[in-house]
């Protein structure tokens, strides 16, 4: 069993289990903020021919059966700080219980629930700013172009007259890239339609953000006595993406209620609800 303390900002439940319990695989594909983490235990579950790529042996990875607080549902709609205990149920543990449902292992999510006591208001906030891991560092646009005329010349081939005056037209819009365009015309172009583009320009500079914000406001309130305890909670997350252009962008609310009662010494009565 793993009890969560959050001492740093978590965008979704996978941020928070990755690497915290042994033979449990979470896998992020992306770095999306719509993109939701798959988990999977010990790797590999089952392998087959495609028949579609050459009868190519290929393996599969089979999740396993999620309870939150004993529903089946998405854990990665979770709220991290909503979340009191996570328990990993493998091998004949989970088989035995579970079924076949529980063939991949059982993951048994616990939110949190109200204590007996003075009531208790929450508040918490967290910003960050997050950026790309590693962004490619490529050559320039003349030394690309050069490369090009040497790799002909290197297999006995002379360069056309065209990669010549591309180098140059790249070269003449390197030294001075405030009065001249980023494009030219052939010569022979005389209509002007077909463009060649000459500009230095880097992709990657060009698409992507130095870093993105999010932000993440979590409110909870709980309390009881002796017989009757409750918790309530309302979060809100905003996290955007690392384009530029038609960027991603992730919103999330959460709320949940908890409330739990003890009529008799033999009946008791519990309430969950969250969205």
């Amino acid at each position: 069993m793993k009890r969560f303390r959050v001492f740093r900002a978590l965008a979704n439940l996978g941020q928070a289990l990755q690497g915290v319990m042994p033979n449990f695989n979470v896998n992020i594909s992306n770095g999306s903020p719509n993109t939701s983490a798959s988990y999977n235990i010990r790797g590999a579950t089952s392998f087959f021919k495609d028949k579609n790529d050459g009868n190519k042996i290929k393996f599969s990875s089979g999740q396993p059966f999620t309870l939150v607080d004993g529903i089946e549902m998405d854990p990665n709609q979770l709220n991290p700080e909503d979340i009191e205990s996570v328990t990993l149920l493998k091998d004949a543990a989970s088989a035995a219980i579970y079924g076949a449902r529980g063939a991949f292992g059982v993951l048994l999510i616990k939110t949190k629930s109200g204590k007996g006591g003075q009531i208790k208001v929450n508040y918490s906030n967290s910003f960050q700013w997050s950026s790309p891991t590693a962004v490619p560092d490529i050559l320039d646009a003349y030394t690309i172009q050069e490369a090009s005329i040497k790799a002909s010349e290197l297999e006995g081939i002379s360069a056309g007259s065209n990669e010549i005056l591309k180098l140059q037209k790249i070269k003449e819009y390197m030294d001075d890239p405030v009065n001249n365009e980023p494009y030219y015309f052939a010569d022979a172009d005389v209509k002007k339609t077909n463009i060649l583009w000459r500009g230095n320009v880097n992709p990657y500079k060009e698409a992507l953000l130095k870093s993105s914000p999010m932000q993440k406001h979590n409110l909870s309130l709980s309390g009881g006595n002796e017989k009757t305890s409750f918790y309530g909670s309302f979060g809100y997350q905003d996290q955007d993406g690392l384009y530029k252009i038609n960027t991603d962008n992730f919103k999330r609310y959460n709320a949940l209620l908890n409330v739990s009662s003890k009529v008799n010494d033999w009946f008791k009565m519990d309430y969950r609800d969250g969205i």
